[in-house]
C-alpha cells in the first residue's frame, strides 16, 4: 500500500530537507510512498479532504500566520487518525504539541539522526511489520519481509539472516543490523544474536526459547532489558 505523506513547513530549504530525507528512508525499505509538501498551514488543512487524506503529516511549529499547533488543531477537528510529527528549533513547544496526539517532537538539527527512527517506529504501527527490505547477500540481492526473518547471528565477520526455511549470509557487523532492524521489533540478545521478537515464545534462565523449537542465549549484562523489551512488546501487540 502506497503511504500518503505531508510535509508541512515555510521554509523551502528545511521542507526539501525534510523531504529528501523521509524519500531516502522509505525507498531504503522498500515502502512506496507520495510526499506532498505545503508552505503553510493554510495550504496543508485545504488539502483535507476526509479523514484519509494523509497517513502521517510532518509539521513545523514555527509558521507564519497559520503556525504548527494551530494547523494541528485543525487537523485532528477533521481526522482522528493522521499521525503528526512535529518538527522545530524550539523544544519549549514541545508539551503543547501531544495534546494534538503527537507520535514525534523531533529537534531539525536531529532530523537525520532521528526521522529514521520515527519512520521505522510509524511503519510498525502501520503495517503490523508487514516491512521488507532490499538486502544485498552473498548470493546477490534479495527482497527480505521482516515478519518472516527469525533472527540474525554473527560468526566472524559473517552475518546469517535466519528464516524459517533458509539461511541467507552476508558481510557486515551485527551493530549495522541492530541499527537497521530495531524499529521493526528485534532485540539484541547477545552480542552475537538479534533476535525477532514476533518468534520469541519464552524467556527463562539467561535463555530466549523461539516458536521455531530453537532457543539462544542471553548475556547476564542484557537479560533484564531483554525481557523488558519483551513484555513492552507483547503489551504493545496485544493492544493492537
Amino acid at each position: 500500500m502506497k503511504l500518503k505523506i505531508a510535509v508541512c513547513d515555510d521554509d523551502l530549504q528545511w521542507s526539501e530537507r525534510i523531504r529528501q530525507s523521509i524519500s531516502e528512508y522509505m525507498c531504503h525499505v522498500n515502502q512506496q510512498c507520495d510526499i506532498q509538501v505545503f508552505e503553510s498551514g493554510e495550504e496543508l488543512c485545504g488539502a483535507f479532504h476526509g479523514s484519509h487524506s494523509f497517513d502521517i503529516v510532518f509539521l513545523d511549529v514555527d509558521m507564519d500566520e497559520m503556525d504548527g499547533m494551530e494547523t494541528a488543531e485543525m487537523i485532528r477537528s477533521r481526522s482522528n487518525q493522521v499521525t503528526i510529527v512535529f518538527i522545530t528549533g524550539v523544544v519549549e513547544a514541545a508539551p503543547r504539541g501531544y495534546q494534538y496526539g503527537a507520535m514525534r517532537y523531533i529537534m531539525k538539527q536531529d532530523i537525520e539522526e532521528l526521522l529514521p527512527e520515527c519512520l521505522g517506529s510509524f511503519l510498525k504501527q502501520y503495517s503490523g511489520m508487514d516491512v521488507s527490505f532490499n538486502i544485498k547477500f552473498l548470493t546477490g540481492v534479495e527482497n527480505v519481509n521482516l515478519s518472516q526473518l527469525v533472527y540474525v547471528e554473527s560468526k566472524a565477520r559473517k552475518l546469517c539472516y535466519v528464516f524459517a526455511d533458509k539461511v541467507l549470509e552476508l558481510y557486515d557487523n551485527i551493530t549495522t543490523a541492530q541499527k537497521q532492524l530495531e524499529p521493526y521489533g528485534f532485540v539484541r540478545i547477545h552480542q552475537s544474536f538479534l533476535v525477532n521478537m514476533k518468534y520469541i515464545q519464552k524467556i527463562s534462565s539467561y535463555r530466549v526459547y523461539l516458536t521455531t523449537h530453537k532457543d539462544l542465549p542471553a548475556t547476564k549484562a542484557r537479560y533484564q532489558e531483554v525481557k523488558d523489551q519483551f513484555f513492552e512488546y507483547i503489551e504493545y501487540d496485544s493492544e493492537g
